[in-house]
């Protein structure tokens, strides 16, 4: 009986280090094409999304330039303001995505701050969908997790969020070379993907109120930087879609603010929207730019950014 269990374990051993070998070769240039078709991981062969779509902003604010004021916020605000990043010599413009977080946003913001000497202004222009946004389990770990892992920017979160993370996505899958091997392997990111959306539905993530921890936490050490360094912090509303939906989310979102109190002065947020009719959207969150000119663009970008140059 013995034998055979030391037999038995002896297979599982193998049989673990052969499944262990396969998923490290589908993170290798060579093997990850083949593999990916082998096991019709092919939709998880992303292009420019998750890490590959944040890391370049994180560089680009860690970029030692004459840049006095930084421009961040979602993918309204890169829609925005990202054509006109190469004409500007005082805007650092790094408009990413709003599933970064505004944890990700702060991270954004601290590196600029550390790489830059005469920081002056930061803008945060966000839609309100970004103040709910959380760690989700699937858009979270790809952009508010990888990108910030794999450009060693985590640690500029506190110790209470990076456990938050943890909790959600594990700590295991938040260390280095394990998100490495995740984010080059269509096919590891498949099975973690796949892994985490069935423990959000055996195990759903509960959270209290509209506007979302993490929002309220990373707006206030923003807040923080700011005043620290001496730098004008302006949250900006980015242009809202004028739909039913959006309206009921500002009232509720004022009312959480008048139970919970408003000390970041976000009640001057909700003042500033600016609604536009539904048909000059494409997906009720972007504009439609077939609809649009150049010139809306460029008067919507200097109505927010005095000093920006539009040419």
């Amino acid at each position: 009986m013995k034998k055979f269990i030391a037999k038995l374990s002896i297979l599982g051993g193998l049989y673990l280090g052969m499944v262990c070998l396969f998923l490290v070769m589908s993170a290798q240039e060579n093997w990850s094409t083949p593999i990916e078709v082998l096991t019709k991981s092919e939709e998880f062969a992303y292009g420019n999304f998750g890490a590959r779509e944040i890391v370049p902003y994180i560089e680009r604010v860690q970029e030692k330039n004459d840049y006095t004021k930084l421009v961040i916020g979602d993918s309204v605000c890169n829609q925005i303001f990202n054509r006109y990043y190469e004409q500007n010599d005082i805007y650092c413009i790094c408009g990413s995505n709003q599933a970064i977080s505004l944890a990700g946003q702060y991270i954004l913001a601290e590196e600029f701050v550390q790489n830059h000497e005469e920081v002056t202004d930061i803008y945060l222009v966000i839609i309100m969908d970004s103040l709910t946004t959380d760690f989700g389990a699937q858009l979270g770990y790809q952009y508010a997790v990888m990108p910030f892992v794999e450009t060693d920017t985590i640690d500029n979160l506190d110790a209470d969020t990076r456990r938050e993370m943890y909790d959600m996505y594990g700590w295991f899958f938040c260390q280095k070379p394990i998100v490495e091997l995740i984010d080059k392997s269509p096919l590891n990111t498949k099975l973690y993907l796949n892994f985490m959306y069935k423990k959000e539905k055996v195990f759903p993530h509960k959270r209290e109120g509209l506007i979302s921890g993490v929002a309220y936490r990373h707006l206030e050490k923003m807040h923080s930087l700011c005043e620290e360094k001496g730098i004008n912090l302006h949250l900006t509303p980015g242009p809202h879609a004028d739909l039913k939906e959006q309206h009921k989310m500002e009232e509720v979102m004022r009312r959480e603010l008048a139970a919970n109190g408003d000390p970041l002065g976000m009640k001057a947020y909700f003042d500033s929207i600016t609604y536009y009719p539904e048909e000059l959207f494409r997906d009720r969150v972007h504009f439609d730019e077939k609809k649009l000119s150049d010139d809306f663009f460029k008067e919507l970008a200097k109505s927010i950014l005095p000093e920006i140059e539009v040419e």
